[in-house]
């Protein structure tokens, strides 16, 4: 299968899901949620970095993973992009964002102020391991409920570094078709992720 379709097929499965967190610092405790919406796939694959494209930057974005699903827009077209190297990384980490989302436990409250020469705004950074690569995901939202704003494997800075790092208490993971939830990690009893399934 097409690299390109198959990050969109794993993401399109993240679109059915919902992660809960409940995180701490200091004797204060925090609580989100991260959910997906379709034309979040662009940025987080990369495609925003292929400005020679058209196929790519001149539509709605939704519109853009909707074709990539319907095999109008394929590998083949991204990779004549001069500027495909750039997110490359990005598509090979991509099918693997619900596996690390599953897995991990290092949560930082992200200050954008303490990267000021990167223009990422975000609430949260979510640290992970995709392919025996540290990786970071991004979140952001003006209420408990956020959205994935960025994604990508460590590449040459650390975007951790002089962030505040929260203990992860208590993960849920809930599927919002059958509207089971499944517990992926709870502090108070050592759980750790062993419930999620992934092919």
């Amino acid at each position: 299968m097409d690299q390109l379709k198959q990050a969109a097929l794993s993401f399109k499965k993240l679109l059915n899901q919902e992660y809960d967190f409940i995180i701490g610092r200091k004797g204060v405790k925090r609580e989100f949620r991260i959910t997906f919406v379709e034309s979040d796939f662009h940025h987080l694959c990369g495609l925003h970095k292929l400005i020679d494209i058209s196929q790519v930057q001149k539509k709605d974005r939704t519109k853009v993973f909707e074709e990539i699903l319907s095999d109008d827009i394929k590998m083949e077209t991204i990779q004549k992009s001069a500027f495909y190297s750039e997110m490359a990384d990005r598509l090979e980490a991509l099918p693997h964002l619900e596996k690390m989302l599953d897995s991990n436990d290092l949560i930082f409250r992200y200050c954008s102020r303490k990267n000021p020469w990167s223009r990422i705004e975000a609430d949260f950074l979510l640290e992970g391991m995709i392919l025996e690569k540290r990786t970071f995901l991004f979140v952001s939202g003006i209420t408990e409920i956020k959205s994935c704003v960025s994604f990508f494997p460590f590449d040459k800075t650390d975007f951790s570094t002089n962030q505040e790092r929260y203990t992860l208490l208590e993960k849920r993971k809930k599927d919002i078709g059958s509207k089971i939830i499944t517990l992926l990690f709870d502090r108070n009893s050592n759980k750790k992720p062993d419930k999620a399934n992934h092919p």
